[in-house]
């Protein structure tokens, strides 16, 4: 688990012990600055909750996958215009929106999904860009004001 909050690592840690689980692994980071590091473009499936829009977390975790990686994002029923944001921002990522899948079991929503992105190709080097940047300009917003 990545997070910039120490007392949700906190969290997890202890609940870890607790379960006795070994294989868990927190790391006290912002996924921007952690996206440009030894581990970028190193896992074969992630998955974020509650980090933003779709754009936004397309960005932030496409870095951190390898090419043939998976992006699986649970949350309540995206509309069209935040999948086709989505859409542009992973063309620029490397990446691409493959699925939206019901997720009938989701203790958040009561209609919950889950959007599955792949990564297809490298993430350009760009990319994530510096804390703060894709939550205040979304990629997939940027030709929306283009426009």
């Amino acid at each position: 688990m990545i997070d910039a909050q120490r007392r949700r690592l906190d969290w997890v840690e202890a609940t870890a012990a607790k379960l006795r689980l070994t294989n868990v692994t927190v790391v006290h980071a912002r996924l921007e600055d952690y996206g440009r590091g030894p581990a970028r473009e190193s896992f074969h499936v992630a998955t974020a909750r509650a980090l933003g829009p779709l754009p936004v977390v397309a960005e932030l975790g496409l870095p951190l996958l390898a090419v043939g990686g998976q992006l699986l994002v649970p949350r309540g029923q995206p509309d069209s215009k935040e999948l086709e944001q989505a859409a542009l921002a992973c063309e620029q990522l490397g990446g691409r929106v493959d699925d939206v899948v019901p997720n009938p079991s989701s203790p958040i929503d009561r209609v919950g999904f889950v959007v599955i992105m792949a990564k297809i190709a490298a993430t350009s080097p760009r990319f994530p860009r510096r804390s703060g940047m894709p939550a205040r300009t979304p990629l997939g917003q940027q030709r929306d004001q283009k426009r």
